[in-house]
């Protein structure tokens, strides 16, 4: 028997086959529809915070601190990105204590080749040496960590590691040419003596 066949009601179900599932339907664990799926030795908790309904305007709590819902969004990257929520920074420094320090900043770049990366990340560093008066080149004060650099770094060690094996593969290939020709050339040479 299926899960959309019972209520969505409190309890344990039976789904049938040795699985059963745990639901607290109806905001039992804060705002949150949660429900606990077991078969066998697996389990999987689902848990939507606010299933089919309209997030905006809602409150939730972390830590003991409410945050209203002030938009959404949509993300096509991996599954637990679209878990996280995101906070203004100003209001994460007030809330949790950080005073005005920022300790990481993250952005994409899109479509960027290492060097337009390299001049994105100089034009941040600009600013925020301009902002924050530190020397620019001072590695001590900000450190960028550009992932289109490492990725081409990463790229081109494959292309390195895919050349050395095609060499192998080439003379490995050539060794056994060499290899059959000899034995060929060992092998007319016995035949020949005996005509």
């Amino acid at each position: 028997m299926g899960l959309g066949t019972k209520p969505f009601e409190r309890g344990l179900h039976d789904l049938g086959n040795g699985g059963y599932a745990w639901l607290q339907p109806d905001g039992g664990w804060g705002w949150s529809n949660a429900g606990l799926i077991v078969d066998g030795d697996e389990s999987l908790i689902v848990d939507t915070l606010f299933g089919r309904e309209d997030p905006l305007g809602k409150w939730i709590t972390v830590n003991g601190i409410k945050y209203k819902v002030v938009g959404t969004y949509s993300y096509n990257g991996s599954e637990n990105e679209m878990r996280n929520i995101y906070i203004p920074i100003s209001t994460a420094q007030m809330a949790y204590g950080g005073g005005n320090r920022v300790h990481q900043i993250m952005f994409t770049t899109g479509d960027a080749s290492v060097e337009e990366s390299q001049i994105m990340a100089g034009q941040v560093r600009d600013i925020l040496s301009e902002r924050h008066v530190f020397d620019r080149e001072d590695p001590r004060a900000i450190n960028v960590d550009n992932n289109v650099e490492r990725y081409e770094m990463v790229t081109k060690l494959f292309a390195g590691i895919r050349g050395f094996l095609w060499l192998v593969g080439i003379g490995t290939i050539v060794a056994g040419i060499v290899g059959v020709g000899n034995i060929m050339l060992i092998v007319v040479k016995d035949r020949t003596r005996e005509i």
